[in-house]
């Protein structure tokens, strides 16, 4: 399972989304795993929890509508248990734009609609840091200097 932690910091020039990426994939009972203790204390500690997916079974998630939505409220629940509060904030599993989806044509418009229907705000990213193909720290921040050059970012870190 995988949830996303949001804060939002401003300055003068700068506004800058920083995400933490969760891991609770393992876990068997949710009170007592580890990363969700994680989610409770950055909520507590003033960030946004956004939602991402249970699964991350494409073929399943992107099925239908249905479907998405099964998995995604079972990241909500995880998340209310957390923090006595529903989020409203999403990032799609490959993102808005996604190729993984494009076996049943049209799902991510309908998820979009879906989403904005139902009070949701979903985020994408415009820089990956490719810190899933590295574990190599000078090429992450190398990835993430290059790719926010000139543009306003969003940033992906796994």
């Amino acid at each position: 399972m995988h949830v996303n932690v949001f804060e939002k910091k401003t300055n003068e020039e700068l506004s800058v989304l920083y995400c933490q990426f969760l891991n609770a994939e393992k876990s068997a009972g949710f009170s007592e795993n580890n990363e969700l203790g994680k989610i409770k204390k950055e909520y507590e500690n003033g960030h946004s929890i956004g939602l991402h997916t249970a699964s991350h079974n494409f073929k399943y998630i992107y099925s239908s509508v249905d479907a998405y939505f099964n998995d995604i409220n079972k990241v909500s629940d995880v998340v209310f248990k957390e923090t006595n509060t529903y989020s409203k904030l999403v990032r799609f599993a490959g993102g808005s734009s996604n190729t993984v989806s494009n076996f049943n044509k049209g799902i991510m418009t309908k998820l979009v609609k879906e989403l904005s229907d139902k009070g949701y705000k979903y985020f994408d990213w415009n820089v990956d840091s490719n810190d899933t193909s590295t574990t190599n720290t000078d090429t992450i921040i190398n990835n993430v200097i290059n790719g926010i050059k000139n543009k306003q970012v969003s940033v992906v870190l796994q």
